[in-house]
């Protein structure tokens, strides 16, 4: 049985209907008896958006803050676009964890037993406890994209896939099809989502560590079908090999 691991910037979740996008593709792989890890982004940024709605200012606020109260948020809005077919089971992680092999062990067993009971295993770092992850945040590094990579090393994932608003890797103004260790070294311009904490040079890096270790992996633009295609063999955006 297949295992994929879908890592979603905050930028793809928050624009364009992002959540509705996925929610269809992801019940549709798993109908198919496809196992779906989601690494999530976006708790701080849920954050500021309810703080908007209930009339406050969201820069009056810790970033901790925002994410503590987007996280439920998050939850709540995966959960909501995943019904009635499914749910989700909220795994929050800080990298200490990968430190100690009991907490290592029990983050895999029950990354399974959500795959066993046919749910979602939602994945995100904790930024509430950790102040390694909010530092990373503030340089503009994509952490849960480092996250991604460990989760699917962690559960010997079959394949990865790293979405962006980027719609993949441009030289220029060219989209590679392709992109490997050899042809990442001309690239000069790292493109940084606004919203997310990820500079595309951190997505290429481990996207290029999962393909090394046997990964079928792309970085790609969420569309209607992407997840669905990618997961069926198809080339889409950026393949990384």
């Amino acid at each position: 049985m297949s295992t994929v691991v879908v890592k979603f910037g905050t930028a793809v979740l928050f624009k364009d209907e992002g959540f509705v996008k996925a929610a269809p593709q992801i019940t549709q792989l798993m109908k198919e008896g496809i196992r779906i890890v989601v690494v999530s982004s976006g708790s701080i940024e849920a954050g500021k958006e309810r703080l908007l709605e209930l009339g406050r200012k969201p820069k009056q606020v810790s970033d901790k803050t925002l994410a503590s109260i987007g996280s439920r948020v998050l939850l709540n809005r995966w959960s909501e676009v995943l019904s009635p077919f499914t749910d989700v089971g909220q795994i929050w992680l800080t990298y200490g964890n990968w430190q100690d092999k009991g907490e290592k062990a029990s983050i895999e067993l029950e990354i399974e037993n959500l795959l066993r009971c046919s749910l979602v295993p939602l994945i995100n770092e904790n930024d509430v406890v950790s102040d390694a992850e909010l530092v990373q945040y503030q340089l503009g590094i994509g952490e849960n994209d480092r996250l991604a990579r460990m989760v699917a090393e962690l559960v010997r994932a079959d394949s990865v896939l790293f979405l962006t608003e980027a719609d993949g890797v441009y030289e220029g103004n060219t989209l590679l099809q392709e992109l490997n260790a050899q042809n990442v070294s001309r690239i000069v311009t790292w493109a940084t989502s606004q919203q997310g904490r990820g500079g595309m040079h951190k997505k290429i890096e481990e996207a290029l560590a999962c393909a090394q270790r046997g990964m079928r992996v792309a970085i790609a633009g969420l569309t209607e079908d992407s997840i669905v295609r990618f997961v069926h063999g198809e080339h889409v955006d950026t393949m990384v090999v």
